[in-house]
């Protein structure tokens, strides 16, 4: 199941929206949270699986929808289940591609840095797709969805972010996809120390920055 970002940029968005929706495995992790975008105007959380099947059947009650945020994805760089990461990260974000372009809808969608790899072909927007060679299965999931876009002849009207490492308030029920930042705070509390490892890229965004780029 996808997890979003942080509770931070839905907040931020809700603000904003009419409608909004996320995954309900936030409702796990924080009651307040949702208690507050329930709270938002005409919010609705459906479930994620429900919400995919609605988009491929191109169901009436989406009508209305004018932006699409997605993102949502297995952020885990150590995951190691490739049909996992291709279902939850390229297959569900492709349905929600094709819905937003069916509809002429404005969709933003969450890429990843890592599918630069170790950034020897370079981390610009011009950089040749079909170059980058991503370090490991949670990047290439996020670049075969780029190629895709970039195949189909569609990124003129899809917005894919490629994303550093993201931190923010809430993270807690995220497990091993939360931020370097989280975790380091966590261990610093338990033991005075952090375990650090290596990075090919160091830039760290807080998370409501993201949600105004988006926005």
């Amino acid at each position: 199941m996808s997890q979003p970002l942080h509770f931070h940029p839905s907040e931020g968005f809700a603000a904003r929206a009419e409608a909004a929706t996320a995954d309900p495995a936030l409702r796990r992790g924080f009651r307040g949270a949702m208690d507050f975008l329930q709270a938002k105007r005409s919010a609705q959380f459906p479930d994620a699986d429900e919400l995919q099947q609605r988009m491929q059947r191109r169901d009436a009650s989406l009508q209305g929808i004018t932006s699409v945020l997605h993102l949502g994805a297995c952020s885990a760089t150590t995951e190691r289940d490739a049909a996992y990461l291709m279902r939850n990260n390229y297959e569900y974000t492709k349905d929600v591609c094709l819905w937003a372009l069916a509809g002429g809808v404005r969709c933003v969608y969450a890429s990843s840095a890592a599918t630069y790899g170790d950034g020897e072909r370079g981390m610009s927007d011009g950089a040749d797709l079909a170059t980058l060679r991503p370090l490991n299965m949670y990047g290439y999931s996020k670049h075969l969805l780029d190629l895709w876009a970039a195949r189909q002849g569609c990124l003129s009207r899809l917005v894919g972010v490629k994303y550093f490492n993201i931190y923010g308030p809430n993270e807690d029920h995220k497990g091993e996809m939360r931020s370097l930042v989280h975790k380091a705070y966590s261990q610093i509390q338990a033991t005075g120390r952090m375990q650090l490892f290596e990075s090919h890229r160091s830039d760290y965004a807080l998370a409501s920055k993201c949600a105004t780029s988006c926005m």
